[in-house]
Parts: C-alpha cells; sequence; structure tokens
C-alpha cells in the first residue's frame, strides 16, 4: 500500500510517469479491504469482492482512485450500512463500482482492456 501511495505523489508532483500495464484487479482489491479497520470503527460492514479481472491501466493511480471512492463512500455511509466494492468483466472493459446500500449510491470506474 504504501509503495503505490508514494508513487502516486511522485507522479502528482511531476517526478514519475505514467506506467500502463496490464495486472490482475485483485491485487487492488486486496489492498483495498485493508481498509476494514476504518469501516468497522464507524459501524459500516465493508465488502470487497474477489474478482478474476484483468486491467491495463496506471496501477498507483488506479489504487488511488478506487481507494478515494471507497473513503467517500465511508465518509458519507451512516452507521449499520454497507459499501461494497464488485468488478463486472464487460466486452472491453471491467467496470468497477462502488455503492453504497443504504442509500443505493453508486459509483463506477470503468478500466478497458
Amino acid at each position: 500500500y504504501n509503495d503505490v501511495l508514494a508513487e502516486w505523489i511522485r507522479m502528482n508532483r511531476g517526478e514519475l510517469e505514467l506506467t500502463i500495464e496490464s495486472f490482475p484487479l485483485q491485487d487492488l482489491f486486496k489492498l483495498l479491504d485493508k481498509g476494514q479497520y476504518n469501516f468497522k470503527r464507524k459501524g459500516i460492514d465493508f465488502l470487497v469482492e474477489p474478482t478474476d479481472a484483468w486491467v491495463k491501466a496506471d496501477r498507483a493511480l488506479t489504487f488511488f482512485m478506487l481507494n478515494t471512492l471507497t473513503d467517500n463512500a465511508r465518509k458519507f455511509t451512516p452507521s449499520g450500512g454497507q459499501v461494497t466494492v464488485c468488478a463486472t468483466e464487460m466486452t472491453d472493459a471491467v467496470e468497477i463500482k462502488v455503492w453504497q446500500v443504504l442509500d443505493f449510491s453508486r459509483f463506477s470506474l470503468y478500466l478497458f482492456y
């Protein structure tokens, strides 16, 4: 997690360029799942559904976007709610959904193969 965050910071400062590569999305989902404690502390169930999907993207930037979406969902979901992250493989892309169960808010991110 720290390596990915450090890479994003360097990229944001212009010290590093995007590195587009194919990788299993599950690698990032495992990192997201490590944030369980912050959700539990607020009384929110956090479910990250496993995926076999592969994406072609910059790993650090993709993780930053997913982490931002899940963090926002945590901030705006009341205690007793649930935040779910899942991926759906489509014909030429992978749709990643982050949604809150209490009010059915949903945010989607599309990554292409």
